[in-house]
């Protein structure tokens, strides 16, 4: 064998090599690129889920907001109809002809008595002085002053230590807590 024919087979077995390792690259090139391409795709599932989660939980955040906002509208709709309700009972004792407004002084100063030991002193608004006097009298009291009040009576002891507040306000006040779910019931249902 020549110089020609070992040179020869030396190059034909370099480019064997060569091809080999070409060959395994292009494999392990083309194996990098199908883990990639895989890779990618997962990485854009998993971005694609995320987004969707994202979404439905703003989805719920907005809804939940709207509906608490719904309900605060709908509770300060009722609480308006409700003040209404009150408004209209105020504005009606206080327009009361003088004949009822004698009838319900009488009784409130009659429950004060009863319900006040040693009741002795009634303060009233300006407007009901004349009257509140009359029954205060007949009932052994004192008109004492006035107060700034819409109508009704406040009674006190002898000694002003103990006082008894039946003005409208009050009694609306207490007829207010007393009523309220079964006044709401009656506007708006159970």
């Amino acid at each position: 064998m020549g110089l020609e024919e070992v040179e020869l087979d030396i190059k034909k077995r370099i480019e064997s090599k060569v091809d080999a390792i070409k060959n395994a690259a292009e494999k392990e090139a083309a194996q990098i690129l199908d883990n990639s391409k895989t890779r990618v795709r997962e990485l854009k599932q998993q971005r694609d889920l995320e987004i969707q989660k994202l979404e439905a939980e703003l989805k719920n955040r907005e809804t939940a907001a709207a509906n608490l906002s719904a309900r605060k509208l709908k509770m300060d709709a009722k609480k308006e109809a409700i003040e209404s309700v009150y408004l209209r009972i105020k504005e009606k004792l206080t327009a009361l002809e003088q004949n009822k407004r004698e009838g319900i002084l009488s009784a409130l100063i009659g429950e004060a008595v009863h319900e006040l030991h040693g009741a002795k002193h009634v303060f009233c608004n300006s407007s009901d002085r004349d009257l509140a006097e009359k029954i205060a009298k007949k009932n052994g009291l004192l008109i004492s002053g006035t107060i700034d009040c819409e109508g009704g009576v406040v009674v006190e002891n002898s000694d002003h230590t103990v006082r008894v507040d039946y003005t409208y306000e009050m009694l609306l006040e207490i007829f207010r807590k007393e009523s309220l779910k079964d006044i709401s019931e009656q506007l708006f249902g159970k």
